[in-house]
């Protein structure tokens, strides 16, 4: 047994000597770090020898702990003089080195993928903005259209409304016209006029064949049928705008009060018995000489 412990520690000093020579002609590792690691493993060794041998009987053996494999680096550099130096990178240095390389490379694909899922959002945005960019489109033009119909309906109601007004003004022009009693008051036949005084108002005096009739001379309402001591009896008509028709005749009224009657609309039919006839005028309810509206052609 002894023999034996003595020719191990025999081989761990010649292994210690060879590691320091190796280290002073190299230079390049420092005093620590070269003596620690094969220190290490001899008193590993060692320990692992005696308790292998301190119980030889045993029937149980230890188990064994798995070693950490470490790396290192070690780099050589030729002179131009022959001279080769060597330089050490630590396994602590390495692994080092070997995260922060781990850790850039992680970060690298993990940027890819962020980039590959931000340009495929931009891409599926694009797809939409030119999907609506289409749709926007289509109903711009159909809203161009649709402007256009419209447009043309504006113009054609337009006009329409142009003519319905322009119509309108006619017939109330026309309307306004036919208000005025300025039409003739008998119709048909042959008759003599007079103008003269009844008092001091103005009169036209008619004296009128068989079959003619007594007219108005103008569109109103006729707002009083009276009776008339000189002519028997007496229609007046409200032509709406200032004028009133007075008309007096000795026979049958045709019309009742009330009625709302046109120009030309027959009064008093004349026969024998009530050919002569009174007719006046009145605007704001001052008799004027019906002469000055009268219009003989009407």
């Amino acid at each position: 047994m002894e023999e034996e412990l003595k020719q191990e520690s025999t081989v761990t000093t010649t292994e210690e000597t060879r590691t320091e020579t190796a280290a002073e002609s190299t230079g390049s590792e420092s005093a620590d770090s070269a003596g620690s690691a094969p220190a290490d493993t001899k008193i590993e060794l060692l320990t692992e020898d005696k308790s292998s041998k301190a119980d030889p009987d045993s029937s149980e053996k230890p188990q064994e702990k798995k070693k950490r494999r470490k790396y290192a680096v070690m780099l050589a550099k030729e002179h131009e003089d022959g001279r080769i130096t060597t330089h050490h990178i630590g396994p602590a240095l390495v692994e080092f080195i070997s995260a922060i390389l781990g850790i850039v490379f992680l970060v690298f694909v993990c940027l890819l993928i962020y980039d590959s899922i931000v340009i495929k959002d931009l891409k599926t945005q694009l797809v939409n903005q030119i999907v609506e960019n289409n749709e926007l489109t289509d109903q711009n033009e159909f809203l161009l259209v649709e402007n256009d119909t419209l447009s043309s309906k504006v113009a054609v109601l337009s006009e329409t409304v142009t003519k319905k007004a322009a119509n309108e003004s006619a017939i109330t022009t026309e309307e306004t016209e036919n208000a005025i009693p300025k039409g003739f008051p008998l119709s048909g036949g042959t008759s003599t006029m007079t103008s003269d005084m009844d008092g001091d108002n103005p009169i036209i005096k008619f004296s009128a064949s068989t079959g003619i009739n007594i007219v108005s001379s103008g569109t109103g309402t006729v707002i009083a049928i009276e009776d008339d001591i000189d002519y028997g009896n007496r229609i007046i008509i409200d032509h709406g705008n200032g004028y009133k028709s007075i008309y007096r005749n000795s026979g049958k009224v045709l019309v009742k009060t009330g009625d709302s009657i046109g120009k030309g609309y027959i009064l008093f039919a004349i026969d024998s018995s009530n050919t002569d006839i009174g007719y006046q005028i009145m605007l704001n309810d001052a008799y004027i000489d019906p002469m000055d509206v009268i219009e003989i052609n009407g």
